[in-house]
């Protein structure tokens, strides 16, 4: 058989391709994927393209979203995230942990430190991190792929988030590992991939666990690691995940991420425990990094440890019919003839047979077939020998020992680090080389925390009842504080400062308000105006939070005035709620709802200002009146005094008063003055007015210098004299 890459890289690409439109899982029933406002770290889009040739296992890695830029070197940032955005995390299996952000199972309950495994970089803490090498063995340690699509043309991969972006135009891409096909899910695609780090022990009353510093479990069939992660995905929480076996897609998704990172075919450098065939203790490489330095090989991994190590691992949902291999990637933890749903097509590159090499049993093999070959998990071998064509019965059954493992050991030489079909002793119970790895579809739910519970007084200043409520928020569900609404009314923000300092404004109740808090709603309620008769009403804000002083302004027309008692304020559509305003100040302070000021016009009085004289009688009548009201003011001088002056506005009318009256009309405020001073009367019969009559005042009446009023009898005043002399 003539040795072609590309063909055999169509076995685990190409020839898989799904049929029908994908779907975006985010809670297990199809809902769109989210990762806002969770624990989820940073993600930045990536399209990579690997180059290779027939005779070289090196390969080229370039950023393909920049044009083909060469990539040196891979870096993990310090939220963890390193290339394809993947991020190492702790997920969590139920247990109470103060420090977790989740003590949810199947959630994250630590994100870890890509360099040392035994460091949280991101959980409820104030320190750089949390060493949590003392509680590793109540998570499941994995690495945390997020949605990764690949692609192939000749001679070249294409691995990408974005597969839609123009620059990937021309190459089909399909998201393989993160798809689920099952009698509940046709074609969906779930948003995480989590395959643990270490090869998985069965661990009691939590089934299959990727644990640190623990012994892989071996001498297990099929069915004895299927109910094992059973056991784990009883535990799971809320929908937001399933644990399996890592299954053909996300082990070769695995492989091309490992091969572009090393940028190698040869994986067989992987390093990890690689000197036999019998299962290590896990968590040697927890703080090497990544990738372990060369001569660490008993310590290090790329990306998860023993990836091509010393143990053998069963990937799920792998069969063999009518002598091709084929791949299901459903949840169930059975496969039959009957339930398997084949999502890929027929192998295409060469017929497949069994021959033997090493010590455990017959492998699928294909001729001339370089260890370097790219993409296909199968194991490679140099020899010409031929085996039997693996028959049409052998398939994924409940009943039979048969499978696809992954990692053959070093003891195969340069068929170390791919893949072999075993039929005989490492699906038996006394298969000691075979272990397990953990696989776990994950939504991004499940970078959910704990609640928290938190007690919000809630001061609403007039636009609701002050409550008190208790808030349960998580770092995935923080609470925005609701809009307080009401006719009339702007609400403006929640403040912490019942001032509304600017720099005390909250929008979102999280895990970092106080346990106990007070806020207090900023807004303003709408001010209108109304008016009755010639006037205009106007105030200092058209809209005012409570408590505010608001300066009413009322101007009456020409010749109109407010009338008494008409200036208030009501609530806007009930004028039962009302208040007076103050007319001195012309202020009020501003309620918790909605106002109208109104006030009533009228005409204005005008009055009369008389004040009282000691010596005289001044009256006006009317007193007061409307403009042009006609008023008559009436002096009576009481006896011994005489008017000597009166004005009225200023206006001097003594002449017009001498006879007792004097009238007008009102067109403004008028205030009268008035002086009197002292007089003797003397009276004299009309009978005697003649040129002399002076001189026939009595002489007890007269007093030289002094001035009199004379009267003539039965006449009014006619003059006034001042005697010099007395006959």
């Amino acid at each position: 058989m003539k040795n072609n890459k590309a063909a055999l890289f169509a076995l685990a690409v190409v020839a898989l391709m799904l049929a029908s439109p994908f779907v975006i899982l985010n809670d297990g029933n199809g809902s769109d994927a989210t990762v806002e406002d969770s624990n989820w770290p940073s993600q930045s889009d990536y399209s990579y393209k690997l180059t290779y040739t027939d005779t070289s296992s090196d390969i080229t890695v370039t950023d393909h979203l920049h044009s083909d830029a060469a990539v040196s070197d891979w870096t993990w940032n310090s939220e963890g995230v390193g290339p394809f955005n993947m991020f190492y995390a702790a997920i969590s299996t139920g247990v109470e942990d103060d420090n977790a952000l989740s003590n949810k199972a199947g959630h994250i309950a630590y994100i870890l430190d890509p360099m040392n495994l035994t460091h949280a970089i991101k959980y409820y803490g104030d320190a750089e991190y949390f060493d949590i090498s003392g509680v590793m063995a109540n998570y499941n340690i994995m690495l945390v792929i997020p949605t990764v699509y690949w692609g192939v043309t000749d001679h070249a991969v294409y691995l990408t988030n974005i597969p839609n972006d123009p620059v990937n135009a021309g190459v089909e891409f399909k998201a393989y590992a993160h798809t689920v096909n099952d009698d509940d899910h046709d074609n969906v695609i779930y948003p995480y991939l989590a395959i643990g780090v270490y090869e998985a022990a069965a661990v009691s009353g939590k089934g299959l666990m990727s644990v640190s510093e623990s012994t892989p479990t071996a001498n297990k069939t099929i069915d004895g690691f299927r109910a094992d992660v059973k056991i784990a995905n009883d535990s799971v929480t809320d929908g937001v995940g399933t644990y399996q076996q890592w299954n053909f897609y996300e082990w070769t998704l695995y492989k091309l991420l490992a091969e572009t990172y090393i940028k190698s075919f040869d994986c067989s450098v992987a390093g990890g425990n690689v000197s036999g065939t019998a299962a290590s203790k896990t968590g040697l490489g927890n703080s090497v990094g990544p990738v372990s330095a060369s001569g660490e090989t008993s310590y290090g991994k790329i990306l998860i440890e023993n990836a091509w190590g010393s143990i053998w691992d069963f990937v799920d949902n792998t069969y063999v019919a009518s002598g091709k291999l084929k791949a299901g990637s459903g949840l169930t933890p059975e496969l039959s003839n009957t339930n398997v749903k084949i999502v890929g097509a027929d192998y295409t590159g060469g017929d497949l047979s069994i021959g033997s090499s090493g010590t455990s049993g017959n492998q699928i093999a294909t001729f001339s077939q370089a260890a370097a070959s790219f993409g296909v998990p199968l194991t490679a071998k140099t020899d010409s020998s031929v085996g039997e064509v693996i028959p049409d019965s052998l398939w994924f059954k409940n009943d039979q020992n048969s499978a696809l493992v992954v990692g053959a050991s070093a003891t195969f030489g340069a068929t170390a680090g791919l893949s072999a079909w075993s039929s005989v002793s490492p699906l038996s119970s006394s298969g000691a080389e075979l272990g397990a790895r953990l696989a776990y579809l994950m939504s991004a739910d499940a970078a959910d925390s704990p609640d928290f519970y938190k007690e919000v007084n809630y001061h609403y200043n007039g636009v609701g009842t002050d409550e008190t409520k208790v808030i349960i928020v998580n770092n995935a569900n923080p609470i925005t504080l609701e809009t307080p609404t009401a006719p009339g009314y702007t609400f403006t923000g929640w403040y912490t400062d019942p001032g509304f300092d600017p720099t005390k404004r909250i929008e979102k109740i999280d895990t970092s308000t106080p346990d106990i808090l007070d806020i207090y709603a900023a807004g303003a309620f709408d001010i209108g105006t109304n008016v009755v008769g010639d006037g205009t009403v106007s105030t200092s804000l058209a809209r005012a939070s409570m408590g505010t002083e608001i300066t009413v302004t009322a101007t009456p027309g020409d010749d109109k005035m407010i009338k008494s008692g008409s200036l208030m304020y009501y609530k806007t559509g009930d004028k039962t709620t009302f208040s007076l305003i103050d007319p001195e100040t012309m202020t009020f302070t501003m309620p918790g709802y909605p106002v109208t000021v109104v006030a009533t016009f009228i005409d204005k009085v005008y009055y009369v200002t008389v004040p009282d004289f000691e010596h005289a009688d001044i009256t006006a009548s009317p007193a007061f009146g409307p403009k042009d009201t006609p008023v008559t003011l009436t002096v009576e001088p009481k006896e011994g005094y005489k008017l000597t002056n009166l004005t009225v506005d200023g206006q001097d009318v003594t002449v017009q008063a001498l006879d007792g009256e004097y009238s007008f009309t009102l067109t403004k405020d008028i205030v009268v003055a008035a002086t009197f001073e002292e007089c003797s009367v003397a009276y004299i019969d009309e009978d005697t007015e003649t040129a002399d009559h002076y001189s026939k005042i009595s002489d007890a009446m007269a007093e030289e210098g002094k001035n009199y009023d004379v009267f003539y009898i039965g006449k009014d005043l006619v003059e006034d004299i001042t005697v010099t002399g007395t006959d």
